[in-house]
């Protein structure tokens, strides 16, 4: 049976919204990969701390924080360069590492007439390129990257966006994120912050910004909606 209005404790929640890296795909591990062994192949090796410290945030901050840290050792053009090459050499043989729950979650919406939308800081072509690989592009109905907002998470500009382009008050939008930027970032908006811990480990900061910390994304079904307790 279908439910006209999905109810999240107090709240009405009339759209889902998602991060991309870490949140909807498994692609953080891969990143860590990615960067350790490209940057041997360079003759360096990047700290794993500062790689987690860089998810989350646009390729522009990436970008200053790799020039501030090892800039002089290896220009930050050759070192991404290699490093989407290796992704998207793991990708087109492997395919989207896609992240537990999510597609029974998008399908969970898409009947009970929740609108879906991503909220990534990755910039539109590498964005597009994943949800089109993954082949979940037909569940959404707004997608909004990091060059779409002149502030990057934890600002809330990306997910005040989305709201506004989904057509739903950011009040009544939940959305799934896995980083400390990310949480942030939808703790500010004021939308429902739900917290899917992934590589970045949970700190004091993002476990008072989540409303609710969960361990894959289909364990929110059973709060859309009367819940068990609900009574």
């Amino acid at each position: 049976m279908e439910i006209d209005i999905m109810k999240l404790k107090d709240r009405e929640i009339k759209a889902l919204l998602f991060d991309m890296d870490g949140t909807m795909f498994d692609t953080e591990n891969l990143s860590v990969i990615a960067w350790q062994e490209v940057s041997k192949s360079l003759g360096f090796e990047v700290d794993p701390g500062f790689i987690v410290s860089c998810m989350g945030l646009t390729s522009k901050l990436i970008k200053e924080k790799y020039i501030k840290e090892y800039g002089d050792i290896v220009p930050y053009e050759v070192f991404r360069e290699r490093e989407l090459k290796f992704m998207r050499d793991w990708t087109d043989k492997n395919g989207v590492p896609i992240k537990a729950g999510l597609v029974e979650t998008l399908d969970f919406a898409r009947k009970n007439g929740l609108k879906r939308g991503v909220a990534t800081s990755s910039m539109k072509q590498r964005a597009m390129y994943s949800i089109e690989k993954s082949g979940l592009l037909p569940y959404f109905d707004v997608i909004i990257t990091g060059d779409m907002c002149e502030k990057s998470k934890p600002e809330p500009d990306i997910y005040l966006l989305a709201a506004d382009r989904i057509g739903a008050d950011i009040k009544e939008c939940a959305v799934f994120e896995d980083s400390h930027n990310g949480i942030i970032s939808a703790s500010r908006s004021g939308a429902y912050a739900i917290l899917i811990p992934d590589v970045v480990p949970v700190d004091d900061e993002m476990k008072a910004a989540a409303d609710m910390t969960l361990g894959r994304l289909d364990d929110i079904i059973p709060y859309l909606g009367e819940r068990p307790d609900a009574n």
